[in-house]
């Protein structure tokens, strides 16, 4: 073809801008576009987690709030404050459970995996998968038995705030629950797209 220009042909554009994205967001179905449940999913886990972080700042806001006020009570202001101690210590046992449930979402959690990183990729991902089986059973007794504690103690009240006695031990069963479905989701994750050599999605 004398003139004209060559035809060229177009190949279609590669994923691989999908290789840094949360697991979910880069699933797509037959036509190329991503799946909207899967957008859905991974858009409810971001606004969950955004507000997990927002209720761990205002509990630590609180507890600073609560031992201020306690210690301007007893070296300024000639008036007492007998609840601030209690609600401190009401905070605090909020924030050590939703902590270990936060570094279990960062991986913050210490995990020794010197040996289980020698393996293949099958038994790495056979024994993370054991091992967060295992740690769904344990939340679950554990959510289970912290509720049926907390329910026993409704009729109690606090003795500085007079408040119920489950709020302080609803901390032990709801931090267990949200760790038993972080579990869950890890085992279905490592089942799906196997275990990651990197990043925080490893052993804990």
């Amino acid at each position: 073809m004398s003139g004209g220009r060559a035809p060229t042909r177009r190949w279609p554009r590669s994923n691989s801008a999908d290789q840094g994205r949360p697991t979910g967001e880069s699933r797509c179905c037959a036509t190329g576009r991503p799946d909207r449940n899967s957008r859905q999913g991974v858009t409810a886990m971001r606004i969950f987690n955004r507000l997990e972080g927002v209720f761990l700042i205002a509990l630590f806001t609180l507890a600073l709030s609560a031992l201020t006020a306690q210690l301007l009570s007893r070296y300024l202001l000639p008036v007492q404050f007998p609840w601030t101690e209690e609600l401190a210590r009401l905070t605090f046992t909020w924030i050590v459970f939703f902590g270990a449930a936060y570094a279990m979402r960062t991986g913050g959690l210490i995990a020794v995996t010197m040996l289980v990183d020698a393996l293949p990729d099958r038994p790495r991902a056979a024994i993370a998968i054991a091992m967060h089986l295992s740690g769904a059973v344990f939340f679950a007794v554990v959510a289970w038995t912290g509720t049926t504690v907390a329910m026993k103690v409704a009729n109690l009240p606090t003795i500085a705030m007079g408040v119920s006695s489950t709020w302080e031990y609803a901390a032990v069963p709801a931090a267990s629950a949200l760790m038993l479905v972080r579990s869950l989701a890890a085992i279905r994750s490592i089942w799906r797209d196997g275990l990651p050599r990197r990043g925080v999605e490893t052993m804990i």
